[in-house]
C-alpha cells in the first residue's frame, strides 16, 4: 500500500501525475491510497499519521508544508514530487520549472514583447520560488527592470487567476504579454482579457504552464510550456 500525497487533486495537473503513479504501483502489486492536502499543513500531518499507523509500504509526496524531519519520522521509504532543495535528503522527481519559465519568457520577448506581467502562484509555506527566481533572472539578463506593479501573486485558483489578471490589467501602462505559473491562473487571465474586450493574442499575449487538457479548449487554444506528467 502506497500514499500518494498532493496539494490540489482537482488540478489537471495532479490527476494526470496521479493516473501515471497508480498505473506504474499496480503493475508492481502496489495499491495506491490517494490524499488531498488542500494545501493545508495540518491535513498533511494527519496523512503522515495515517501512512504510519497502517504500516504503508512508502510514501509518493509533494510537500506543502511538511518538511525533512516531518518525513524522517514516519520512518517509510519516500519520494517527493517536485524539486526541492530543502528535501534533497529524499528520492525526488520534478520538472525543470526555472527552465519553464526561461522557455515561456524567451518566447514572449521573440515576439517583441518587453512589458511582461507574472501572475505568480502563492505558496503557503512560502517555497515555490523558482518561477519567480526565473522571472528575475530573465529580466536581468535582458536587461529589463523589475516593476512590482506587473507581479501579482495568488493561490493556484482559477478566479485567482482571473482577479490576479483584473489588477494587472488595470496599470495605466499595463503589459503586452502575461505568463501565469499554471494553466489555471493562465485560463482565468483569458477570461479577464475577453471580459475587457482585449483580443488574445492580438493584443495581449498570456502563456501558461503544465499543458492541461483544459489549455487545448480555450478559444484560442492557449499557449502552454508542456510538462512530463504521466511520465
Amino acid at each position: 500500500m502506497v500514499m500518494l500525497a498532493t496539494p490540489d487533486i482537482t488540478n489537471p495537473f495532479w490527476s494526470t501525475v496521479a493516473r501515471g503513479a497508480q498505473d506504474q504501483l499496480e503493475a508492481a502489486g502496489y495499491s495506491v491510497v490517494f490524499a488531498n492536502s488542500d494545501w493545508d499543513g495540518e491535513r498533511e500531518q494527519l496523512f503522515l499519521g495515517t501512512a504510519r499507523r497502517n504500516r504503508f509500504d512508502a510514501i509518493l509526496i509533494n510537500p506543502t508544508v511538511v518538511g525533512k524531519q516531518d518525513l524522517l519520522a514516519t520512518g517509510m521509504p519516500t519520494v517527493v514530487l517536485g524539486m526541492r532543495n530543502d528535501l534533497q535528503h529524499f528520492d525526488t522527481v520534478g520538472s525543470d520549472s526555472f527552465g519553464g519559465v526561461m522557455l515561456a519568457l524567451d518566447h514572449l520577448y521573440a515576439l517583441g514583447h518587453r512589458r511582461i506581467g507574472f501572475i505568480r502562484g502563492q505558496h503557503k509555506s512560502g517555497r515555490g520560488q523558482s518561477r519567480h527566481q526565473a522571472y528575475q533572472t530573465f529580466l536581468q539578463q535582458k536587461g529589463l527592470l523589475y516593476d512590482p506593479a506587473l507581479v501579482a501573486e495568488v493561490p493556484y485558483e482559477l478566479e485567482r487567476g482571473y482577479q490576479a489578471a483584473c489588477k494587472l490589467l488595470e496599470n495605466a501602462d499595463r503589459p503586452s504579454a502575461i505568463f501565469a505559473a499554471n494553466d489555471i491562473l493562465a485560463i482565468g487571465a483569458m477570461h479577464a482579457a475577453h471580459e475587457r474586450g482585449l483580443s488574445v493574442p492580438h493584443e495581449l499575449s498570456i502563456v501558461g504552464m503544465d499543458d492541461i487538457p483544459a489549455a487545448a479548449m480555450t478559444l484560442p487554444g492557449l499557449t502552454t510550456v508542456a510538462k512530463s506528467k504521466y511520465e
